[in-house]
């Protein structure tokens, strides 16, 4: 669900309360127009209703997530990533993983794209994934870094039809530096060249290492540089020497993760340096034009992937890391946002307010930790809060997740934090709104509710039962239909355990059980079915009636919608191509589709995608 809102909203500071404060101001100006619909941040939600607290982070339980790379195709978004084992000293990856999401929130792991061992250059390790489309072959290659049982680092390459098997290059490995020119030696440990970025240009691609030039009589020292090689069919490389070398001062320090964009008629290089953890940005006329010591810092974060798929829109990948006090190990995890280019000098990461997404309005203390990234009363040692995906909304919680720059693992506001969040209006189409509610038990100052939109009028409303675990809770929503309402939170206690957690509010349609108000119920079926990518949902109408169908995953939420339109009675057939609102192909899965004849749902039916 994804709607522009017609107003701006801003985070200011109370100078007397120290409240951050969520207001309403001015019409929106374009950069944040642009800003709302890169981000998908509506105020009103449209059926069905979801509201899950979820952020644009990646997460693999049990893994540290290191470099990886993002790509979109069909809809769809794919991660390719060095996974750690969590809490285990070394750099060993075994495989490089592959995820996918419909939104960078909501995930499903799948199995390695790569495993090590294809040869003893990669007997250790397999590490920093980048992944390209090489249209003339029809294909998907991925270049990424083999490692030995000394730690030596070489370029490999593996291409892939589909984006889920993936068959390795038999050149591999496919360079290795010449050891007078470059600090690197097939039996010196931690021989650098690694970290992999591919790019076309001017008919040839190229690839873009950390390496280091070997300085003095040999041995010598090194001095980081960032290297290039170049290719017509990805076999066979050349080296091009030198794209960039480090003056800055630290000189021996790698160049990780670079990621070369031309933007604007500027040329750009974002990178991060050995064991700093930030992200440096350099921009010129040409590449000649770079320097350290004029490079900004845009970001906390290591390993950057910056990534454009629609016009004028770049995302923002890198790892954040954090320790977790409850088992005293450190974690990574992937955090993905938006780059403003507005000025092609001076790129600005956006963050706004998580809860910006979905929620219309938010104030007081307790909105500051929110939404609260992960288990955090886990992190300090104390029993699961029970959420599902990557957070929830806990009014006592101080932790809204890596590279947020506020609290941390296990941080606590405490119960006397206050404040308030409330919804955008939605109408009511389905029978149940189901949702998780723990906290303390004050059903008149700790709860959850649905309001009436014109009058306020509360119409049903949850408490905690004094457990920090939340429990399943129900309303039975059928007598409501088309009626407006907003879901508010609200936290205005103080005393023990004033606090309240919040998790997956969402709507739902029982399919079996939901009975139409009108008479003559429709009996709709989809021809083929299950069917790629198109199919007819056909019907017979038995009076003329404005008609309209809309389509909704199993999660309830709305992915297209059929233009609203008068109908002869009659046969009638309706079209799906199996795209969103937006036109994009969506992923394989079951979904369910809805005939509303004369405002008033008519019709339903499930539907089977199989690409």
């Amino acid at each position: 669900m994804c709607a522009i809102p017609f107003v701006q909203k801003s985070t200011v500071k109370d100078n007397t309360s120290g409240l951050a404060r969520h207001t309403r101001t001015a019409p929106f100006n374009l950069l944040t127009a642009m800003l709302v619909a890169a981000l998908c941040l509506p105020t009103v939600v449209f059926a069905l209703a979801h509201f899950d607290f979820d952020q644009k982070f990646f997460v693999h339980p049990g893994k540290e997530i290191w470099d990886f790379c993002l790509i979109r195709h069909e809809g769809v978004y794919h991660l390719y990533y060095i996974n750690v084992d969590e809490g285990v000293t070394g750099a060993k990856s075994d495989n490089l993983g592959h995820a996918t999401s419909p939104d960078l929130m909501h995930w499903e792991i799948h199995s390695p794209a790569i495993t090590r061992g294809g040869g003893w250059w990669e007997n250790t390790s397999v590490w920093a994934p980048d992944v390209v489309r090489d249209e003339a072959n029809n294909r998907w290659v991925m270049a990424y870094t083999g490692v030995d049982s000394l730690n030596v680092q070489r370029p490999c390459i593996a291409y892939s039809a589909d984006l889920y098997y993936w068959i390795k290059e038999p050149a591999n490995p496919l360079f290795e530096p010449d050891t007078l020119t470059y600090f690197w030696n097939p039996d010196m440990e931690w021989s650098a060249y690694r970290d992999p970025f591919l790019y076309y240009k001017d008919g040839e691609w190229n690839m873009l290492s950390t390496a280091s030039l070997r300085l003095g009589t040999y041995p010598g020292s090194p001095r980081g540089i960032i290297h290039r090689l170049s290719s017509t069919d990805f076999a066979n490389w050349t080296d091009r020497g030198v794209f960039f070398e480090s003056d800055g001062d630290e000189k021996w320090r790698d160049l990780e993760s670079c990621q070369y964009l031309e933007i604007g008629g500027k040329h750009h290089l974002f990178l991060s340096v050995y064991n700093i953890g930030k992200v440096t940005h350099m921009v010129g006329d040409s590449p000649a034009d770079w320097s350290m010591l004029n490079a900004s810092i845009i970001d906390s974060g290591t390993a950057p992937d910056i990534k454009s798929f629609d016009p004028g829109v770049y995302i923002l990948g890198r790892w954040g890391s954090g320790f977790r006090p409850a088992t005293m190990t450190y974690y990574s995890h992937a955090r993905f946002d938006t780059i403003d280019f507005s000025d092609p000098t001076a790129p600005v990461v956006l963050k706004p307010h998580p809860l910006m997404r979905e929620w219309e309005s938010y104030n007081g203390f307790s909105v500051l930790g929110n939404p609260t990234f992960g288990d955090n009363p886990v992190e300090r040692g104390e029993p699961s809060v029970g959420l599902v995906g990557n957070g929830y909304f806990g009014s006592l919680e101080y932790y809204p997740g890596p590279l947020s720059g506020v609290g941390a693992p296990g941080a606590a506001l405490g119960p006397g934090a206050t404040g308030t969040v409330l919804s955008g209006v939605f109408t009511i189409e389905g029978d149940f709104i189901d949702m998780l509610v723990g906290g303390g038990e004050y059903p008149e100052t700790c709860y959850v509710a649905l309001e009436d939109a014109d009058t306020g009028a509360i119409l049903f409303k949850e408490t905690g039962e004094d457990e920090t675990a939340m429990t399943p809770r129900r309303w039975n929503v059928r007598s409501l239909e088309g009626r407006d309402v907003r879901i508010r939170i609200v936290d205005n206690e103080t005393s023990g355990t004033g606090y309240i957690n919040v998790d997956e509010i969402h709507e739902i349609m029982d399919a079996f059980s939901h009975a139409p108000a009108s008479p003559g119920r429709l009996s709709p079926r989809a021809v083929p079915n299950p069917f790629n990518p198109t199919t007819e949902i056909r019907f017979d109408l038995p009076t003329r009636s404005d008609l309209q169908v809309t389509i909704h995953d199993l999660r309830g939420r709305e992915i297209w919608r059929s233009p609203a339109a008068p109908r002869e009675a009659g046969p009638v057939s309706i079209v799906w191509r199996g795209v969103d609102r937006e036109n994009r192909p969506v992923a394989s899965g079951s979904y369910i589709f809805r005939i509303r004849r004369d405002g008033v749902v008519d019709g339903i039916g499930k539907l089977v995608l199989a690409r």
